[in-house]
């Protein structure tokens, strides 16, 4: 099992979440962008970097049970 948590305004494309805040998904074996493609968040096209226990990982990072992955709005200051 595999712990999600999307943060800022792309919490509301979490598609359930635990009393934690954290989405709980069978994501073993799989990357983060096919878990990520799986939501409203590829649809939205907004920009994300993704932390699997807390160090920078690319999308085409593949998880491991028990790893803790947040997927943070990329912004532009311009």
């Amino acid at each position: 099992m595999v712990k999600i948590i999307f943060l800022g305004p792309l919490g509301r494309f979490m598609p359930e979440e635990d009393e934690n805040g954290y989405w709980n998904v069978e994501a073993t074996g799989k990357t983060v962008e096919e878990i990520i493609n799986s939501t409203k968040v590829s649809e939205s096209k907004m920009n994300y970097s993704v932390l699997v226990n807390d160090e920078r990982k690319s999308r085409d990072y593949v998880l491991n049970d028990g790893d803790d992955v947040s997927i943070l709005p990329l912004f532009c200051a311009g």
